[in-house]
């Protein structure tokens, strides 16, 4: 909550830690995902806020996933807890300028899935 009101304010959030090693940075141009690994270099991607095309977000409990397809067929996806899931959703949305009326609300996973 604290990072949506931060965007809302007009500053850029603080980086994110989410699981699987990712940090995610946010700039007024874009996203950069860092990837940590232990015993190689980290892995940098950087995605410019127009090149995003679909924001996908799947809650569970306790953790959630947020899938974010990339013009050129490319797909990214973000393992968080709970709370993670929803801030960083609100803050790749108001970036991205997705309204409300575009956003498709998602369906509960399963477990015949």
């Amino acid at each position: 909550l604290g990072a949506a009101m931060a965007v809302k304010a007009g500053t850029i959030p603080e980086p994110i830690k989410v699981r699987g090693g990712h940090v995610l940075k946010f700039s007024n141009h874009g996203l950069e995902v860092e990837t940590r690994y232990w015993f190689q270099k980290s892995d940098v991607r950087s995605l410019l806020w127009g090149t995003i095309g679909k924001i996908d977000v799947l809650a569970e409990c306790f953790s959630g996933s947020i899938i974010v397809s990339v013009a050129g067929g490319g797909r990214l996806t973000l393992h968080c807890s709970a709370r993670q899931v929803m801030r960083v959703a609100s803050i790749l949305y108001h970036f991205t300028n997705t309204s409300r009326a575009a956003r498709q609300p998602c369906r509960s996973a399963s477990a015949s899935d």
